[in-house]
């Protein structure tokens, strides 16, 4: 991501449902590859309200959408939650979408957010905030790949036995011993 922009804010929010909320005002991204290799990313969004009246985490709905393509939509439940905070103070990080872009390639979402048309408007709820920002984690998964040794090169365990022996042997020997062993080999 390019930018590191202030936080996106749910304020005296009301419920929606789901065709309410497609019409709110999107907050707009781009993650961008600047490797010439494939990279892999994970989106999440941060918990970074502070302040008296918080609002739980459990009324909050989101849609996270790449081009035409809706690829979240959800509650925050707990089962979203993940250990890989970026932001230092956020109380809570949700993984929205992992994602490969190849070398030198770029994406862009669109995030929406609202109140769960199921909420109830009780104290917790009324005039409480929440606030978010988006972070970005470049994985590091590296390629892994099959060698394929030649039959001729595998010894299929017949030097085993051998091997457990002498390291055996090297362990009931003196330093001098070590020493000396290594004097004849070489």
């Amino acid at each position: 991501m390019q930018s590191d922009s202030d936080a996106i804010n749910l304020v005296n929010a009301s419920p929606l449902d789901d065709n309410d909320a497609s019409g709110l005002t999107s907050y707009n991204f781009t993650v961008s590859n600047n490797c010439s290799k494939q990279a892999t990313y994970v989106i999440n969004l941060e918990n970074v309200t502070v302040g008296d009246k918080i609002l739980d985490d459990d009324y909050i709905k989101i849609c996270l959408m790449n081009g035409k393509n809706q690829v979240f939509h959800d509650k925050l439940l707990d089962s979203y939650v993940t250990e890989n905070k970026v932001i230092d103070n956020s109380s809570s990080a949700y993984k929205l979408y992992k994602g490969t872009l190849s070398g030198n390639d770029s994406t862009s979402f669109s995030l929406r957010i609202w109140l769960d048309k199921d909420t109830l408007a009780m104290d917790g709820v009324m005039n409480a905030k929440f606030s978010s920002k988006i972070t970005i984690l470049a994985l590091n998964e590296i390629e892994t790949s099959t060698i394929n040794i030649p039959e001729s090169y595998q010894d299929n365990g017949i030097f085993k036995d051998y091997y457990e022996q002498a390291y055996q042997m090297v362990q009931t020997m003196s330093l001098e011993e070590k020493v000396g062993q290594l004097l004849v080999v070489r």
